[in-house]
């Protein structure tokens, strides 16, 4: 049997992790730490080639701006410095999240989490430091063993379907800047008990809280001016819903 590894290894020139690990550490490194900077083609070498990554820390990692083929999505793409890139975990062509991934400390310089960033991935939770703007769609889509959730307050925009199907969560506090949340954003999260919208929301899309099965209490803040349809359905365990006097509903 194998020995899984550790390490903590410092990234100089974007793009060049795969140059830095051995054969063996590639395919055994089960706990990665990163400094420096990385890009796009890291975390596709990350996400292909380290076939048992289970722990990573980004903490004091820098993400640069990429250009070109070979991110994580197909195609030429721009992945935008700061972000977490889309698909950074998730397999487009399989439609799977990395299996072996369990723990991910993010960068603490970050703005926003891409598009479907960890879309299938087996987080059992995720803290986002403050600084973060946003959390892309599909950000944390189906991530279905996610019991705990810290969001900065720095945040303004949850996207559409980016906590969706995340049954594990019992509860999340929105942060006190936000404004958008998305269609289907948390749609489906069955085990959510309540939910306050701070007053600095003033949109709720599509679907955002459907079916979120044993929601209880809900609390709709002042600044809600657009609320999608449906945004509550079938949540058949509300007793209790206070909405701001200055709002519209």
């Amino acid at each position: 049997s194998f020995q899984l590894m550790s390490k903590t290894v410092h990234v100089t020139t974007p793009g060049t992790l795969s140059t830095l690990l051995t054969a063996d550490e590639k395919i055994l490194l089960a706990d990665l730490t990163l400094t420096g900077t990385i890009d796009a083609r890291d975390f596709k070498f990350m996400r292909d080639l380290m076939e048992k990554l289970a722990n990573l820390d980004m903490a004091n990692v820098t993400i640069a701006e990429y250009i070109g083929t070979e991110g994580t999505f197909t195609g030429s793409k721009t992945y935008p410095a700061n972000e977490i890139p889309e698909y950074a975990f998730h397999f487009i062509l399989t439609s799977k999240g990395k299996a072996t991934l369990k723990s991910v400390i993010l960068p603490n310089n970050g703005t926003k989490i891409g598009n479907y960033a960890f879309f299938l991935v087996d987080l059992s939770s995720i803290i986002i430091p403050e600084g973060y703007l946003a959390v892309g769609s599909g950000a944390f889509k189906s991530c279905s063993n996610m019991t705990s959730v810290t969001l900065a307050n720095s945040i303004t925009n949850i996207q559409s379907t980016a906590f969706y199907r995340c049954y594990g969560l019992t509860n999340i506090t929105l942060p006190k800047n936000l404004t958008q949340i998305g269609s289907s954003a948390f749609y489906q999260c069955i085990n959510l008990a309540a939910i306050s919208i701070p007053n600095s929301v003033t949109s709720i899309g599509d679907w955002a809280f459907q079916e979120c099965g044993w929601l209880t209490t809900v609390s709709i803040g002042k600044g809600v001016v657009n609320m999608g349809t449906e945004a509550f359905a079938n949540c058949l365990s509300i007793t209790k819903v206070s909405v701001n006097q200055k709002s519209p509903f």
